[in-house]
Parts: structure tokens; C-alpha cells; sequence
């Protein structure tokens, strides 16, 4: 049963390693990447993730609070709103992915 589960793990990691290998071979080729919907391997690992979305949510959030509490001006609001509601798109984000 080991034998099995490693033979597929083989098989998944040669997969992955033949398609960044394809793909940094057709980088700058246009007629291979636009519209053929390709995403690069490490990209797609990475969408995938919920929990990378969720962690750099929470320090989108974390560290312009904590500057937005120590320094309570008005342009401190203002230069960190957008911070503020990337870290919240990403905590729902990724909450959202969890629940389905």
C-alpha cells in the first residue's frame, strides 16, 4: 500500500516538475499563454491556499491598525484605507473558500 501511495506522489511531482519545466520554456512565447487560460503551477498553488489568504489578511489588517492607534490623525486613516480593505477582501475571501 506504501509502494502505491509513493509510486503516486512520484507520478503528481513529476507532473508538476514537467509542467514548470513547459512552461519556463514557453514564458515569452504570446501563442502559448494568452487565452489558453494557462497558470503557472506555483501561482495556482499559491490562489489555492486558504490559509496564505487568510494569514496576509490579518496582517493587512493588523499593521495599519496598530499605526492608525498609535498615530490618530486623519491622514493616517486615509493612507491606510486601502491596506485595511485588502486584508478584509482576503479574510472573507478565504472564508468564504472555506465554507464551500
Amino acid at each position: 500500500m506504501a509502494k502505491k501511495i509513493k509510486n503516486n506522489n512520484s507520478v503528481s511531482f513529476d507532473k508538476q516538475v514537467d509542467e514548470i519545466k513547459e512552461w519556463q520554456e514557453n514564458l515569452y512565447n504570446p501563442g502559448d499563454y494568452i487565452g489558453t487560460g494557462k497558470v503557472p503551477l506555483p501561482l495556482r498553488k499559491l490562489i489555492s491556499s486558504l490559509k496564505i489568504m487568510i494569514v496576509l489578511g490579518m496582517i493587512f489588517l493588523i499593521l495599519p491598525l496598530i499605526e492608525i492607534i498609535m498615530y490618530l490623525r486623519v491622514e493616517t486613516v486615509i493612507s491606510h484605507i486601502v491596506p485595511l480593505i485588502v486584508g478584509i477582501i482576503l479574510i472573507i475571501g478565504g472564508l468564504i473558500r472555506i465554507k464551500k
